[in-house]
């Protein structure tokens, strides 16, 4: 690998949970940089725990998007 940046920003939003915005670059000696673009929002619902929803895309020579949704229970 030849050099990696990474970035992110969170933001609180309260009683309406919390956002973080991310993204990243590696670039490589020998191949083609990879792109990383990455969201992440999280609320409490109370004595049901948390929930959570990230997705992500990466992008070199082709692009992919990933999405998860999770439940912490307390």
């Amino acid at each position: 690998m030849r050099s990696r940046v990474f970035s992110a920003v969170g933001i609180n939003l309260l009683q309406r949970g919390s956002l973080t915005l991310a993204a990243a670059r590696q670039s490589y000696w020998n191949a083609e940089a990879l792109d990383t673009l990455g969201v992440t929002y999280s609320l409490s619902i109370g004595r049901w725990g948390y929930l959570s929803l990230s997705g992500s895309q990466s992008r070199a020579s082709e692009t992919s998007s990933e999405w998860f949704l999770n439940w912490m229970l307390p």
